[in-house]
């Protein structure tokens, strides 16, 4: 991808920019683009990790030992389930402005079932520098069971000439052409094609980032209600 990049730029023998200096650019590039596709497809880059509490209200993303994803590894978080009686019962999140709201409530997370627990919820909080410092909250003592928790990656930072990101439609052009630009303009040469092309690879990457099921129509969600008494049932729809 460097090499590429430096073919768009006309500056292939060129030292101005150095390789470390492009390697950096190409890793913030490819980082840009990863979050453009998570914004078109969340479940692009979403991973699972399993959970099993001990009754501790946070969970440190650093401790494999305690949670699969490390704090290097989490981006953003999708959702939380616990899996329970062989169903699967999404909670809610919840702001630090809430937290002390309803967190003595029953829920009733499912009640086709009769299951009944104490309304746990859930938060991502901190990050500190490295992201060492990030933690899996809960508002109080999840029930015990086995939790899983849905997550996107953080975007990859490639080290060595030997490794690969898979642009899967040609996506990482993106990057290349960014990369490009950055290089040409500290040859200080025209940089209107290249800008050209970079548009075009930002309309392919908008037009094609979401389409990975193009086999149905878009159909109403299921989604979740809660009434005045503290409990959930699947809100009806047509």
């Amino acid at each position: 991808m460097r090499a590429q990049a430096r073919q768009y730029a006309d500056a292939v023998d060129s030292q101005n920019t150095t390789d470390p200096e492009a390697n950096t650019w190409l890793n913030q590039s490819l980082a840009q683009l990863w979050g453009k596709l998570t914004k078109l497809d969340a479940q692009r880059f979403m991973v699972t990790s399993t959970l099993t509490p001990n009754d501790a209200l946070e969970y440190d993303l650093a401790d494999a030992t305690v949670f699969a994803p490390t704090a290097e590894d989490f981006m953003s978080i999708v959702g939380v389930d616990w899996m329970h009686s062989g169903g699967r019962f999404p909670l809610e999140p919840f702001a630090i402005g809430d937290r002390e709201v309803g967190s003595l409530r029953t829920l009733a997370v499912g009640p086709v079932y009769g299951l009944t627990s104490s309304a746990a919820r859930y938060a991502i909080r901190r990050q500190g520098v490295d992201g060492a410092a990030t933690r899996l909250a809960f508002d109080v003592a999840p029930p015990a069971g086995t939790y899983e928790m849905h997550y996107i990656q953080a975007p990859p930072e490639l080290t060595s000439d030997l490794d690969r990101f898979d642009g899967v439609a040609g996506f990482e052009e993106w990057a290349i052409l960014r990369v490009a630009i950055l290089i040409a303009q500290r040859e200080q040469s025209d940089i209107s094609a290249l800008t050209m092309l970079w548009r075009d690879a930002e309309a392919e990457v908008a037009a094609l980032g979401s389409a990975r099921d193009v086999g149905r129509n878009k159909a109403p969600a299921k989604v979740w209600r809660r009434d005045r008494g503290g409990r959930r049932g699947m809100w009806p729809y047509r």
